[in-house]
């Protein structure tokens, strides 16, 4: 552990990209186990329905998709010489998965409990101009090369 603590202050103090990067990438992680927690409450509990592995799959698969992704576009990043086009490309894609965990997320307490919070309808509302925007971008960005 104090090895580990070592090797994230190293990174903070000669590479903060790399610093935040991480600190995304485990938040999103908290963010399914989090999802996936409140997903089996909301299904089992709730709506009495049997739990299926295939949840256990998806979760794990989200996982290992952000892991995988979280190395290649770090790769790609060093390859690339952290050029800003492709920090808003993998921050963009990352943040736009937080959301939609965080949506998830509140689907799940809704269902639970009847009630739906405000933020997370807010959230919802602007997710799908978000991605339009960001695709947008990337898209105009790319033809410009």
């Amino acid at each position: 552990m104090k090895e580990l603590l070592k090797e994230i202050t190293f990174a903070y103090r000669n590479n903060h990209f790399l610093f935040y990067w991480l600190l995304t990438i485990f938040i999103y992680i908290v963010l399914v186990f989090i999802d996936f927690l409140t997903g089996i409450v909301s299904n089992v509990v709730f709506n009495k329905e049997k739990l299926k592995s295939a949840k256990f799959g998806v979760s794990t698969g989200k996982v290992f998709v952000s892991l995988i992704f979280s190395v290649i576009g770090y790769v790609y990043l060093v390859i690339t010489d952290y050029s800003i086009f492709t920090r808003i490309i993998l921050f963009g894609a990352i943040g736009l998965s937080l959301i939609r965990e965080l949506i998830s997320i509140g689907e799940n307490f809704n269902n639970m409990t009847g009630y739906s919070f405000y933020m997370l309808n807010l959230l919802k509302k602007m997710f799908t101009p978000l991605e339009n925007l960001f695709f947008n971008k990337i898209k105009n960005k790319s033809d410009e090369v």
